[in-house]
């Protein structure tokens, strides 16, 4: 394996007795990784691919996408990521979970660690992962650079503003979207824009309309005001 997809962790004790005196350990670092996988790893300007199943081709294919993304999304934030950015790619949904925390939602298929500049998503080597990865991998990685963005202040940003982003920027959008939302406008289910200021429904449906809804007010937005009103809302918040 690569060890481009090795992560050090540093970490160190902080001791402090009843009289508050504190002395701290001397600094120790560890490596971090999925060793249950063969890794492979294909490196492009500013990303890098990990994975263990399919072929070059499969690798490519995220590794273009993933580039693209990170110029056409990073242009519309102004803002470019200190380091590549290491995209993971695991065959199953189960392959991912092992390396998820044990709380995350079994159906998830991928996690974004702004921090580290890590994605990890789930894309089977089969028919058709293409259309996939077009879709989830600009929408991870408009969280990840929304995340710099904000200067890790991202909580701060109301989810319709940034999941809106995330959904607007995919590649590949969601076919029933428009559809879903002129029914929702002509049935008046339309949901309140306050209420996507908070958590977005536990309801699929709902949470679908949710996104969508996020999507156009962040395409309103950039159609009526402009490019770089996108970035100046969110330096806003």
């Amino acid at each position: 394996a690569s060890d481009v997809y090795k992560r050090q962790i540093e970490y160190w004790w902080a001791l402090e007795n009843e009289a508050g005196q504190q002395v701290n350990t001397p600094l120790q670092s560890f490596t971090y990784e999925d060793h249950r996988f063969g890794w492979h790893t294909a490196n492009g300007p500013n990303a890098a691919v990990h994975w263990y199943a399919g072929d070059a081709v499969y690798a490519q294919a995220a590794l273009d996408i993933a580039t693209r993304s990170l110029a056409r999304v990073g242009h519309e934030l102004n803002v470019t990521p200190s380091g590549p950015l290491h995209l993971y790619l695991y065959a199953s949904i189960e392959d991912l979970q092992g390396a998820l925390l044990a709380r995350q939602r079994e159906w998830i298929g991928g996690e974004a660690f702004p921090e580290l500049n890590t994605l990890l998503i789930a894309v089977p080597p089969t028919e058709g992962y293409t259309l996939f990865m077009r879709r989830i991998i600009p929408h991870e990685i408009t969280h990840i650079l929304l995340h710099h963005a904000t200067g890790g202040a991202i909580a701060r940003v109301p989810p319709w503003l940034n999941e809106g982003l995330a959904t607007f920027n995919e590649e590949l959008p969601d076919p029933d979207a428009a559809l879903m939302l002129q029914a929702a406008l002509k049935e008046d289910r339309l949901l309140p824009l306050d209420s996507l200021c908070g958590t977005f429904p536990s309801d699929a449906e709902q949470v679908r309309l949710a996104y969508a809804q996020s999507a156009s007010l962040v395409r309103f937005v950039r159609d009526f005001y402009g490019e770089q009103a996108l970035a100046g809302l969110v330096s806003a918040y």
